[in-house]
């Protein structure tokens, strides 16, 4: 075997040890995340009715944690090739179907991050309409915006993909062979994916600012609920903020030799979005629930701000 390939594939072996060091923390997290708000989302998620905030709630939730599972899962795995077909035996199908597997697989782990994404950006979206009061105007400026992005990250992603092939594993290494690796680095124009996410979240952190600047031009306080906007908006933009700066950033100076390591951030993008788009709904119905139990005292109030939160999640 030729040198030169052997010290390649040892350098691309060493990098995918640092990108599942990566996932196994950001795995690590996520279920840490999940059974310490466990109590929270058996009151307010399960044993509440179904609705479309729920739906995102456990989608972005579960999907996420399958999403790392699986992708560790797959990274790790020697020969898996081998361990899902019956003709392991004839080498012409096992590389057929090795190719096959490999590029589903890319897909999967490109499109999933988009799916999370989606999903905090709609959560985000409902509640921005609530501070909006319901405007029409910002529902469907938010609404175009939204579908606009959401098609040029598939687009962007689904030529990426398409045009990523699987390494095929050297003769008498398929079964000591972990996980999928891509024959080249996906196409620079993936930037734009990063840049129009990173765009949108930009403009939702800022109709959420200047909403609450014309609370303060006009001498009115932010009730309550607003607060709670702001904060998780404050979380949500600034971890996804650096996050996505990361991946930008790696997507544009990472170079062929370490081709591995251009997904070093992309584990932690995965679980930040299922763990803040979580907390988007959470925190909310968190304090519903705090005011209903305040609702006697002051009735009006109350069922004016848990009507802002039927609208929101």
């Amino acid at each position: 075997m030729d040198p030169s390939y052997v010290a390649a594939m040892i350098d691309a072996f060493q990098q995918a040890r640092v990108v599942n060091y990566a996932h196994v923390s950001a795995l690590a997290i996520m279920i840490y995340d999940i059974f310490t708000t466990l109590d929270l989302e058996m009151t307010h998620i399960w044993a509440a009715r179904w609705s479309p905030p729920k739906v995102l709630y456990l989608i972005a939730r579960y999907y996420a944690l399958f999403h790392l599972s699986l992708v560790l899962a797959v990274d790790v795995t020697l020969g898996v090739n081998l361990n899902l077909t019956l003709y392991a035996n004839h080498s012409e199908r096992t590389l057929a179907l090795t190719s096959i597997r490999c590029n589903g697989f890319f897909r999967i782990n490109g499109f999933g991050l988009q799916l999370l994404a989606d999903i905090a950006d709609a959560l985000l979206i409902m509640r921005l309409r609530c501070m909006y009061n319901n405007s029409k105007r910002v529902t469907l400026v938010l609404g175009a915006l939204f579908v606009i992005q959401a098609i040029i990250q598939a687009v962007v992603i689904g030529f990426s993909t398409s045009n990523s092939g699987a390494v095929e594993p050297p003769p008498g290494l398929s079964a000591q062979w972990p996980g999928c690796f891509y024959t080249s680095l996906p196409p620079r124009y993936d930037i734009v994916a990063w840049l129009t996410s990173l765009l949108f979240a930009i403009i939702l952190f800022a109709m959420t600012l200047h909403k609450l600047w014309q609370f303060r031009c006009g001498g009115m306080k932010a009730g309550g609920l607003f607060v709670i906007f702001a904060q998780d908006g404050v979380m949500f933009f600034a971890t996804i903020f650096v996050l996505e700066l990361l991946n930008t950033v790696v997507t544009w100076v990472v170079t062929i030799s370490d081709g591995r390591l251009l997904g070093i951030g992309v584990p932690w993008t995965v679980a930040c979005y299922g763990i803040v788009s979580s907390r988007l709904v959470l925190n909310v119905r968190e304090y519903g629930a705090e005011m209903q139990q305040l609702s006697l005292p002051s009735r009006s109030k109350t069922t004016a701000e848990s009507q802002h939160i039927r609208e929101a999640v």
